[in-house]
């Protein structure tokens, strides 16, 4: 073939292809996607936190009187009730001093006995001028200084039985009793002696100490603002739940008990303490929980699928579907979670349609072939296009 007919062959094919007519691009079928509706259902607004178990009552059992332990009369970590006797401290001096303290008031009053019958018989001597005025108010004088003497007499007698009462100690709440201090035999109570004997602690109720953020408590006292006088309160109208390590649910339920009365400028809280009634004693002091806090009164709230909620950089969100298919990013603020839905607090209403299932198929501006939850997937046509 000449060299002179190789171009113009080139130059014949690239006509005639530049002539053919492109492809269309492939045209993909929107896809089918499950929505839905919000849920509207009465929920009480709540927020987590970390809190400790703290005794609703702790004491230090002492010894208020000097001398020997005599016996223990309990046992170590057990349950023990009010008024239970404990310790008994050796009583023989304080028994004299109370039988001597008792012969002084005998006497006392023996010695009142004497002054109020001479001053009768003085008195009524002077009615026949037997004797005089002075002797009269000197008997009256010894009189009263015999009755008070049968005060301090009884005073004293008070005194010592009182420090005898202190050889027996028994404990003043109810509670768990911990180990004792000083084993029986020691001297206890005197100057350079031990004191405290024991403690017990009460956990039936038990407290719980934990930190709410300013940003709760402010909106707390918006809400509050709102009510009626008689209901601007902040613990009524808040409960709790706890759990433990190993706990699968908030079991353990209580109320808010106290609110502190300043915000901590340091952190940015403040604190708030709630009270549970503990009746199987399974919550000890010292326990780190984790609390749920409830509001009380129940509101009508918003609520979708955990599954319809996406995350990116800009926060959380949901794509929207309206009646043409359209899809729209739609960002949300979120709250509790009740079971698979979770509160929506911000960002979408009631009437709105959301992608439940097939988020990831789904993009901002694209069109797609919506379904109801439980619904049949629509049949496809004989072009590759969904029929509606």
């Amino acid at each position: 073939m000449s060299q002179h007919f190789l171009p113009a062959l080139s130059l014949t094919v690239a006509a005639l292809t530049g002539c053919m007519p492109k492809p269309a691009p492939l045209q993909l079928p929107p896809p089918p996607v499950v929505v839905a509706s919000p849920t509207t259902m009465p929920h009480a607004r709540s927020f987590q936190a970390v809190g400790t178990t703290s005794a609703s009552a702790f004491v230090e059992i002492r010894a208020r009187v000097p001398g020997y332990l005599r016996s223990m009369d309990f046992t170590p970590g057990s349950q023990v009730e009010a008024g239970q006797l404990l310790f008994t401290i050796e009583q023989d001096t304080y028994k004299a001093v109370v039988e001597s303290a008792k012969a002084d008031l005998a006497i006392a009053k023996a010695d009142l006995e004497r002054a109020n019958a001479d001053l009768a018989r003085v008195q009524k001597a002077l009615e026949t001028n037997a004797v005089s005025e002075m002797e009269v108010d000197q008997r009256r004088a010894d009189s009263r200084k015999a009755a008070a003497r049968v005060d301090a007499a009884e005073a004293q007698l008070g005194e010592a039985e009182l420090q005898l009462s202190y050889t027996e100690i028994h404990a003043p709440i109810a509670g768990r009793i911990g180990k004792q201090t000083v084993d029986v035999g020691n001297l206890v109570g005197a100057p350079g002696t031990p004191n405290i004997l024991t403690t017990i602690t009460q956990s039936t109720p038990i407290y719980v100490d934990f930190d709410v953020p300013e940003r709760l408590l402010v909106g707390r006292l918006r809400e509050i603002r709102r009510l009626p006088p008689e209901q601007q309160s902040l613990r009524p109208t808040l409960s709790i739940a706890v759990k433990v390590e190993g706990d699968a649910e908030f079991g353990h339920e209580g109320k808010i008990d106290f609110v502190d009365n300043q915000v901590d400028a340091r952190t940015g809280t403040i604190r708030v303490r709630g009270i549970i009634p503990n009746d199987d004693g399974t919550l000890v002091p010292g326990l780190f929980v984790r609390m749920q806090v409830l509001g009380a009164d129940a509101e009508p709230s918003l609520f979708i699928e955990e599954t319809g909620i996406g995350t990116d950089l800009a926060g959380k969100y949901v794509f929207t579907v309206d009646a043409d298919g359209l899809v729209t990013r739609q960002g949300i603020e979120v709250g509790d979670s009740v079971g698979r839905k979770r509160l929506v607090t911000s960002g979408l209403t009631a009437e709105a349609t959301y992608i439940v299932e097939g988020l990831a198929k789904a993009r901002a501006g694209m069109k797609v072939v919506p379904q109801g939850e439980g619904e049949p997937p629509a049949p496809k046509s004989t072009d590759g296009q969904s029929n509606r």
